[in-house]
């Protein structure tokens, strides 16, 4: 999880089907909680789980380490997207 602008953000996790694509937006004024959708054709982001998530530069999702879908695989680089709004 992590916060910038009134919103905290969800990125990734697993279920038992393994790890997750999934970003969900919490506002923290309304505690209005809501699921936001990914366009891949500009979100490269892995499934992953065990990551550390990360606001950078106010408008970037940074996200270190993890695992990816292949089970046990470690992720050695790290990923940035466009997708907080």
């Amino acid at each position: 999880m992590v916060a910038a602008d009134n919103k905290a953000y969800i990125f990734g996790g697993a279920n038992s089907d393994g790890p997750r694509k999934d970003l969900f937006e919490l506002d923290l004024t309304s505690y209005k909680y809501r699921s936001v959708q990914l366009d891949e054709s500009e979100c490269k982001l892995p499934m992953i789980e065990m990551h550390t998530a990360h606001i950078y530069q106010g408008d970037k999702l940074l996200l270190i380490g993890g695992r990816a879908l292949e089970a046990g695989k470690e992720l050695d680089q790290i990923q940035f997207s466009d997708v907080i709004y």
